[in-house]
């Protein structure tokens, strides 16, 4: 069991002396079952089983993942510190952040906190970017972008999207796939257009309006499943964050971007528009 804060966040078992097959990719071989314990690989919660260390080869040869009890461990560790991060990332942690860059570069913190944006203003940005596994690596540039927008807006969640914007060719390596494609659907204008009008009159969507863009996703994500890929949406600019936040309580894992994030020179593999359909 893995506590954070005290609350337990994801727990799991580990059975000595055996090795976990996992069907991945759907690729396994279906011919002459392989004997083991049925379980569930606990980071994903992708169907598993224990084998044992004799079956490995066996396993392999058939298309199955084999990982030994340390990788089991490590990864699920792994993954629940990814989901967490926002979390785990405290005012002191992006002070020692901070202290560090001003070592090479300490105008632009000079010019930055506290006088245009506190600390905890700036932890806000780092946590939205790492809520949705944008790398904070890059604090120059993430620090450099507040600098020149905090001026003007103390809206930490419009300050993240500038920032987003600045980390273009980042979040652009981040989905680009072994053929230098990044496959991604776009957002029909119609919902684009509602969901920009709602978010300047700072209101909410009307629940059914709400529940017709959520059955569009659904079957937007079912599309990439089919192909065996992570759900990346593409959409204006405007709509970006709006759009995230609506489908982030159902469905975290899809990725939002804005054609403004999308470094130049990257090449998009359009799989489709997602579209709702008129109600009869």
């Amino acid at each position: 069991m893995i506590l954070i804060k005290g609350v337990e966040a994801g727990k799991g078992e580990l059975k000595p002396g055996r090795l976990l097959a996992m069907n991945a990719t759907g690729a396994a071989q279906s011919e002459g079952a392989l004997h083991g314990e049925k379980t569930q690989e606990p980071a994903f919660g992708l169907p598993a089983l224990w084998i044992s260390t004799a079956s490995r080869e066996r396993a392999e040869m058939m298309g199955y993942t084999v990982v030994d009890l340390e990788t089991v461990l490590i990864t699920h560790v792994s993954e629940l510190i990814k989901r967490y991060s926002p979390e785990l990332l405290t005012r002191q942690d992006v002070q020692k952040l901070l202290d560090s860059l001003a070592k090479d570069h300490p105008k632009v913190i000079e010019e930055l906190v506290p006088h245009h944006l506190s600390l905890g203003g700036i932890q806000k940005v780092l946590q939205n970017l790492l809520r949705e596994e944008v790398p904070i690596r890059d604090l120059l540039t993430i620090v450099e972008t507040l600098a020149d927008h905090a001026p003007n807006s103390k809206d930490t969640d419009e300050l993240t999207e500038f920032v987003r914007q600045a980390l273009a060719r980042t979040i652009t390596s981040s989905f680009r796939n072994s053929e230098g494609l990044i496959p991604v659907m776009t957002i029909d204008p119609q919902i684009e257009r509602l969901i920009r009008e709602r978010a300047q009159e700072g209101v909410s969507l009307e629940p059914q309006s709400a529940q017709r863009i959520m059955t569009a996703v659904q079957q937007a994500v079912e599309t990439f499943g089919k192909r065996g890929l992570l759900p990346v949406f593409l959409t204006a600019t405007g709509v970006r964050r709006h759009l995230r936040q609506l489908i982030s309580h159902y469905l975290p894992q899809i990725a939002v971007l804005s054609h403004n994030e999308i470094a130049g020179g990257a090449k998009i593999q359009s799989l489709g528009v997602i579209r709702w359909h008129d109600e009869s």
